[in-house]
């Protein structure tokens, strides 16, 4: 799918920029006029706008080295939408092991760790790749999820894990522990 968006789509937006949260700010505002402008439905214009908060955000602030550009593309075509963020910081070297790892949102009370579960959940396929000197987050949105959205309460951690594990293979999972 991803693929094919880059072979068969329109590119919406493609931009190189400074690694500063306010260049992403104004980015993602750009990014959200033209999806506006192309009509696209409401609920994929927030997961859009989600991904590149999180991921530019998450990029800018924990890069070690801290990134000194930061490169956001997003293509569109009759499937779905990529969306593309890439730096020049360091590399995340556990990255992918995190996000397949994560499972559901953390304790409300917890200080961090909700920017992978928000990517996640906004996206329906989320890769990591660093090459070249460049971090490259390819997140994969369908225009229309099929999957019906569930959320499973538990303060049982084993059991939350086991409902989720189960209700995800037919359902996209959300999952809360309070």
């Amino acid at each position: 799918e991803a693929t094919s968006a880059r072979q068969a789509g329109m590119i919406i937006h493609d931009e190189v920029l400074p690694a500063s949260l306010s260049a992403l700010a104004d980015a993602r505002k750009l990014i959200r006029r033209a999806l506006d402008d192309l009509r696209f439905p409401e609920e994929l214009k927030g997961d859009i706008e989600i991904v590149i908060s999180e991921a530019g955000t998450n990029a800018i602030r924990h890069g070690n080295p801290a990134p000194t550009s930061v490169q956001i593309m997003v293509m569109a075509n009759s499937r779905g939408v990529e969306v593309n963020i890439c730096d020049n910081g360091g590399r995340y070297d556990a990255l992918e092991q995190e996000l397949n790892a994560h499972n559901g949102m953390p304790d409300l009370m917890a200080e961090s760790g909700r920017g992978l579960a928000l990517l996640k959940m906004s996206s329906d396929r989320v890769c990591y790749k660093s090459s070249d000197g460049w971090n490259r987050l390819t997140l994969f949105r369908r225009h229309v999820r099929s999957r019906l959205k569930i959320l499973v309460a538990e303060d049982s951690e084993a059991t939350l894990a086991m409902f989720a594990a189960m209700k995800g293979q037919k359902y996209d999972v959300i999952t809360a522990r309070s």
